[in-house]
């Protein structure tokens, strides 16, 4: 169901394709997700790194860096959103955990070079030791940049989930775009 002034949700049985290789347990993502409570019913959201960590795989792995600018902006924007939420300790060990650390490391340098992100010296300094090929880096902002259809299209799903603070109000939003009433 896509109506025009609802956020589209898509529905996943998997994190990624099965022939994706990451090294994700439900447990990985049970330890972090956040609880919360709509309509007397308790959930579960995924924990704050295990988004951002998705975004960047889904975008590197999954879209190879051929879905345009919005998953820059995206990755760009959630990290703004949750600066003073994302712990980046627990973001770099997740990330090297479930064997991703190199992805992860390219798509926050693509997000950067294109966007601009607000990362910490700690993640930056992991490129350094790193040392991400810098054709590999030229070659996803090209790709990145490859899609003009795409460009010109601004996120608007990611954007109107921030306009809301709390997560219960999100989800909120979410669920009643994706279950519209009768009327719309």
């Amino acid at each position: 169901f896509h109506h025009r002034q609802h956020i589209p949700v898509e529905l996943h049985w998997r994190i990624e394709r099965p022939n994706i290789k990451l090294d994700i347990t439900f447990d990985d993502l049970a330890q972090q997700a956040m609880p919360f409570e709509m309509n007397g019913q308790k959930a579960y959201a995924p924990g704050v790194v295990d988004c951002l960590l998705h975004l960047c795989t889904h975008w590197g792995q999954h879209h190879l860096f051929l879905a345009g600018l919005r998953p820059a902006v995206d990755v760009a924007e959630y990290v703004r959103h949750y600066e003073s939420e994302l712990d980046w300790d627990l973001f770099c060990a997740t990330a090297d955990r479930w064997g991703v650390s190199p992805m992860v490391d390219l798509c926050l340098q693509t997000a950067d070079e294109l966007i601009g992100c607000r990362l910490p010296a700690q993640v930056r300094s992991r490129w350094q030791s790193n040392r991400t090929d810098s054709e590999l880096r030229h070659l996803a902002v090209e790709l990145t940049k490859s899609r003009p259809e795409v460009l010109v299209r601004y996120p608007v799903n990611l954007q109107n989930l921030f306009v809301r603070s709390s997560l219960r109000g999100r989800v909120q939003q979410a669920v009643g775009r994706f279950f519209p009433s009768r009327g719309e």
